[in-house]
């Protein structure tokens, strides 16, 4: 199967581009260019052509058959052909099975070929799209602009809100640090008193004898720990001795244990220690009424 078909390469101008590529596998093949002309006249064709290896391209120039030699590099082939307009295409037919390349094509009325250049229309084209490309790009343009107004003002309202933030936490940071140095006062001062209370309780060991008043009443204790001692409440005087109730002194008076030295006195009597024939014994003397 015959090829044709644009490939890209360097053009006749050193420049990156689509050129034509033929490639034909049989001799009745060709690439038709139709319906060039529309009346008789002298006119001039021109293209560039090149192959893959040295070859032989034939040429059938409205009606008038033309052949050129290419080789490997670009070269411009031009023809000026007498046309009676019954033939107005060009047919391009390289050897077979060989690469050939063609750029820029062109037909122009008259004698001498004045290079090629874009048919009008072809212009005015050119023109519509670069100046829709120009508004597009200004389009463009516009909306980029909005969009860095819209995010500069984002960058603005987050810098303000950042400045606000970081001015609370500075506040809440003073006023932590402020409640901080009031609870290190305070522990201070717990510390203090704490210490005062344990050196006057300590100091309490130092005294003699302990007197204790609270809701109870009042107690005398021989040391601050001491079982031994008395106390007095509403109903009297108790005496405690390793921390049991013994004595107590009211109303009515009790007690454990009386050791008595001399005598003892209880309503109208006396009893007392006494000797009688070397033999000594407890005597009971009636004494009257204890005044």
């Amino acid at each position: 199967m015959s090829v044709f078909k644009a490939v890209d390469t360097l053009n006749p101008y050193a420049k990156s581009d689509k050129v034509l590529n033929i490639n034909l596998d049989s001799q009745s093949d060709a690439y038709i260019l139709s319906n060039l002309i529309y009346e008789a006249g002298t006119y001039v064709f021109a293209i560039w052509v090149k192959t893959d290896v040295n070859s032989t391209v034939n040429f059938k120039i409205l009606g008038t058959d033309v052949s050129f030699e290419a080789t490997d590099s670009w070269q411009l082939f031009t023809k000026r052909i007498d046309a009676d307009n019954s033939n107005k295409s060009v047919e391009i037919k390289p050897q077979i099975n060989i690469n050939s390349y063609f750029y820029e094509g062109f037909l122009s009325k008259g004698t001498t070929f004045t290079g090629w250049s874009p048919a009008p229309e072809d212009v005015d084209e050119d023109i519509n799209n670069a100046q829709s490309s120009a508004d597009k790009a200004n389009t463009n343009a516009s909306n980029a602009q909005q969009s860095a107004n819209s995010a500069q003002n984002t960058a603005n309202n987050a810098s303000t809100k950042a400045d606000q933030v970081k001015a609370d936490a500075a506040a809440a940071s003073s006023a932590a640090q402020k409640a901080k140095d009031q609870a290190d006062k305070a522990q201070k001062d717990s510390d203090a008193a704490k210490a005062l209370a344990t050196n006057a309780w300590n100091d309490i060991n130092d005294l003699e004898q302990v007197v204790i008043v609270d809701s109870s009443g009042v107690r005398v204790l021989e040391s601050k720990n001491s079982k031994n001692y008395s106390h007095i409440k509403s109903d009297g005087m108790h005496v405690f001795n390793n921390g049991n109730d013994v004595a107590q002194f009211g109303q009515q008076s009790k007690m454990n244990n009386l050791a008595v030295k001399d005598y003892m006195m209880f309503g109208a009597h006396r009893a007392e220690l006494s000797t009688i024939n070397e033999e000594q014994g407890t005597a009971f003397y009636w004494i009257g009424d204890i005044q």
